[in-house]
Formats: C-alpha cells, structure tokens, sequence
C-alpha cells in the first residue's frame, strides 16, 4: 500500500460553492456565449472550455475582465461546511494540500487568504 503525501483541490466545486453569475459573465463578454449553466460548477468548466484554446490570445484587457469577474467570483463563494476539518485530518494524517486551479493567481490567493487557507 502506498502512502499519500499529498492532496490537490480545486477550489470551484471541489473547496466552496460558486455562483454561477460571474463565469456566465465571463463567457458572454469574452466569447459572445449565452448564460447556459445553472450551477457554479458547471459554468466555471464550461467557460474554461472556451478558454482553453484561446487563452494566449485574450488581450490585456479581457485577461484584466476575466480576473475582475473571478475575483468577484471569489468573494460570494461558500466554503464547504466539512473543509476544514477535512484539511485538518489530512494534516494529521500527514498529507500535504495544495490548491490548484485555472482560476488566476490572484483569484486562487484571495479564496486561501479570505478562508484562511494558507
């Protein structure tokens, strides 16, 4: 048997509840797409699909929109109730975690700083 050393999360729907709202948003503005998705979640995976194979090419602007709207993302997420004590465990259980996400780096720093997640 092998020992885990250490867990990734993805904040969306792995850490917290997201509005859909804000990646919506993101989709229509950056990619003339309609308000499909209901859940977080799913409107946070559907507009990384849109992404992905534009991503090089957002210009400065659209990068600066995008992380605008997931910053704002961030502040109505809803932290699971049963994280911490989960991050806990693993803690004790000696098990590194870490965050990972296609959120931008100041988004995935503002979700570890404003659920004190460090």
């Amino acid at each position: 048997m092998e020992v885990i050393k250490a867990v990734l999360f993805e904040p969306v729907g792995c850490l917290a509840e997201f509005r859909a709202e804000e990646f919506n948003a993101a989709a229509g503005e950056l990619f003339a797409a309609e308000a499909a998705a209901s859940s977080g979640s799913q409107a946070y995976w559907r507009l990384m699909g849109l992404l992905a194979p534009r991503h090089a090419t957002l210009s400065k602007a659209e990068s600066a929109r995008l992380e605008q709207l997931e910053l704002q993302a961030v502040e109505h997420a809803d932290l699971y109730p049963d994280v911490r004590a989960c991050l806990d465990e693993l803690s004790q259980l000696g098990a590194a975690a870490f965050l990972v996400s296609s959120l931008s780096r100041p988004a995935v720093d503002r979700f570890a700083a404003r659920f004190s997640l460090s």
